[in-house]
């Protein structure tokens, strides 16, 4: 939702621009560097490291035509940790491919829909970690008052490089289909603009039983507008996995939730910096599967 906010806002503010540019960098203290972008799960290894990051999120719309757009887009995330750590220096490359179409509107309401396909590469440490093929189906509505509210459906495969050695119970290859929605609220408020709600739900078929679950999700955060200049953004989300195929004696079944923050000072139009600290916990009666992660650090965004 909040990508999707970012691109309504661009072609708001600059209708006849044909490049979408977001970039973050910055550095990190994270506890557990051992998530990609295709992961399923947190890792147990916690392996703890300061880290650069560098994370591209760029559209062209190479095609503009009546109420149609499209063209390529790129993401990615890339990190590079502390030398004991290198061997987790993380590269994801996401390219990709949109078409959007204004869809006819009661005169009250604006629908856009959007289908995306993005191919994912992660490696760690120069050496691949799997692919992802996903695609996404989305509609935007934009209500008079200038909430949007944000549905999608996603439908994903991916392929990891080590499906552990009985693939049958411990390969996290397979199909996994979310779905969701969410709603991006202004309150009209001057110290808290907006607030958002949302919530999805996934279903995961891998090859190795231990890996298939079901789960839930609900998510929200906050603005509060400390001064011209400043805001302060709460975000929570909470959301629980049933592994009903798992083949293990201990349940491993996860409750998990994340917390974080973001400080945020917008030095230029363009160009902002930011003070950010969050917690990802995946809590699960079955050790092997309990982890966490903590993140902590600055960052800096660009916004074209």
């Amino acid at each position: 939702m909040e990508r999707r906010l970012r691109e309504l806002d661009l072609e708001v503010a600059a209708p006849d621009r044909r490049w979408q540019v977001f970039l973050e960098f910055g550095s990190l203290y994270n506890t557990n560097v051992t998530l990609a972008p295709i992961s399923r799960q947190l890792t147990g290894s916690e392996e703890a490291s300061f880290q650069g990051f560098f994370n591209p999120d760029i559209q062209w719309i190479a095609v503009s035509h009546g109420p149609w757009r499209m063209g390529p887009l790129v993401r990615g995330y890339f990190t590079l940790n502390e030398g004991d750590h290198r061997s987790l220096d993380l590269a994801s490359f996401q390219p990709g491919v949109f078409v959007e179409r204004d869809l006819p509107s009661d005169n009250e309401n604006e629908f856009i829909g959007r289908l995306e396909y993005v191919y994912s590469l992660d490696l760690f440490g120069g050496s691949t970690f799997g692919d992802r093929h996903g695609l996404t189906a989305s509609l935007s509505t934009i209500l008079p008052e200038g909430d949007v509210i944000y549905s999608y459906f996603n439908a994903n495969y991916t392929d990891f490089a080590n499906d552990g050695p009985t693939p049958a119970i411990d390969s996290l290859d397979g199909l996994a289909l979310a779905t969701g929605v969410s709603r991006f609220f202004n309150t009209g408020w001057q110290r808290v603009p907006t607030w958002s709600l949302g919530g999805d739900v996934e279903w995961a078929n891998t090859r190795g039983a231990d890996y298939r679950f079901l789960a839930v999700a609900l998510y929200a955060n906050t603005t509060f507008q400390l001064a011209p200049k400043l805001t302060f953004i709460p975000r929570m989300g909470v959301g629980y996995r049933d592994y009903g195929d798992f083949t293990g004696p201990v349940d491993r079944n996860e409750l998990n939730w994340r917390a974080s923050s973001r400080l945020q000072w917008q030095w230029t139009e363009t160009l902002s910096i930011s003070a950010v600290v969050g917690h990802d916990r995946f809590a699960s009666d079955h050790q092997a599967f309990d982890s966490q992660r903590t993140e902590a650090g600055i960052v800096f965004s660009v916004v074209y």
